[in-house]
């Protein structure tokens, strides 16, 4: 066992490194660029990316718990009994993981509702964590500009968005291929998050520079 999860795991974890590199690079400019941005990167990146963790760990359980290493399962999307003479496999079925779309988050897919759940929670915590660090950063003298809030937690929901379209397809595909989700999924979905929550975070302060705004009064235009 020891031995199949280690041949299994170093793909992914030199992935993700190769993943996370390129989001580091990427956060190296932006801080040039703006450099208020440097405070917001770490909880845009590790609250995603937990988040998106959360969700992989559900879908991987719920493929062990329904079928065999190499078959996508199916369910059934009626949840009344077969009809007499009917077989079990004869119900229409949809796949236990939700397809890897944006669309597919608002479909009637149970992990797909969990997710909308989770995503739904990424906003407060966006606005808890951001009126903290620009309490910090401000020496308490300030509360983050309403434009910044929008902005920040727009990046947010994008970000996340994106990590559970990514989570979807990528335990739906290792499982096809007969890899151990649980062994391999996280770190590419972590990495994805550093890259995906700079290039978000990024944008964001591009927008709000190009409105003129800043994350906190008294703060540097961005």
């Amino acid at each position: 066992v020891t031995s199949k999860v280690l041949a299994e795991g170093w793909t992914p974890v030199i992935a993700s490194m190769l993943v996370s590199s390129l989001g580091g690079l990427i956060l190296k400019f932006s801080i040039r660029a703006f450099p208020l941005l440097a405070p917001f990167a770490p909880v845009m990146n590790g609250a995603g990316g937990n988040l998106a963790a959360v969700q992989t760990s559900r879908l991987s359980t719920d493929l062990h718990g329904s079928g065999t290493l190499g078959v996508l399962p199916e369910r059934p999307v009626s949840p009344r009994p077969p009809l007499a003479g009917a077989e079990r496999g004869d119900l229409p079925g949809e796949p236990i993981t939700p397809k890897a779309t944006f669309g597919a988050l608002f479909g009637q897919n149970a992990h797909a509702g969990n997710a909308r759940i989770l995503i739904g929670l990424s906003v407060p915590g966006a606005l808890i964590f951001v009126s903290l660090i620009v309490r910090v950063q401000s020496g308490g003298a300030a509360l983050p500009e309403p434009l910044f809030m929008i902005v920040y937690v727009a990046a947010t929901l994008a970000q996340v968005s994106a990590l559970f379209v990514f989570s979807h397809g990528v335990v739906a595909a290792l499982w096809r291929a007969s890899v151990n989700p649980d062994n391999a999924a996280i770190p590419y979905v972590t990495s994805l998050g550093d890259l995906v929550g700079t290039a978000s975070l990024t944008a964001g302060f591009v927008l709000l520079s190009a409105l003129g705004g800043a994350p906190w009064p008294g703060a540097e235009a961005v």
